[in-house]
C-alpha cells in the first residue's frame, strides 16, 4: 500500500552487531527491495537510554559495515545511505 501510494518514504534498519549479522541485514534488504522500496538507510545503534547494560557496553558497537555489504546494498536501491 505504501509503495502504491506514491508517497516518498525510506526504510531503515538500526544495526547492532551483537544482534544483527551482515547476512541478516542483506536478507532484510532483499525483502524490502522485492516489495518496491527504493530508499534504504542503515543507522547505528545508539546506547544512550538503552536499559540493557550488555548492549550499551558492547565493543561490537564500534564495528562498521563491511565494504562488500555497503557495495551490495548500494546496487540494490536507488538511494542507499549509512548514517551515523
Amino acid at each position: 500500500a505504501l509503495v502504491a501510494s506514491g508517497v516518498p518514504f525510506e526504510c531503515r534498519t538500526t544495526v547492532h552487531p551483537d544482534l544483527l549479522a551482515e547476512n541478516e541485514i542483506l536478507e532484510i534488504a532483499r525483502a524490502i527491495a522485492l516489495r518496491g522500496c527504493k530508499n534504504y538507510v542503515l543507522q547505528p545503534f545508539r546506547s544512550e537510554h538503552c536499559p540493557d547494560k550488555e548492549l550499551r557496553e558492547s565493543d561490537a558497537i564500534q564495528t562498521g559495515i563491511s565494504v562488500n555489504l555497503r557495495d551490495t546494498l548500494s546496487g540494490m536501491f536507488t538511494h542507499f545511505q549509512i548514517r551515523g
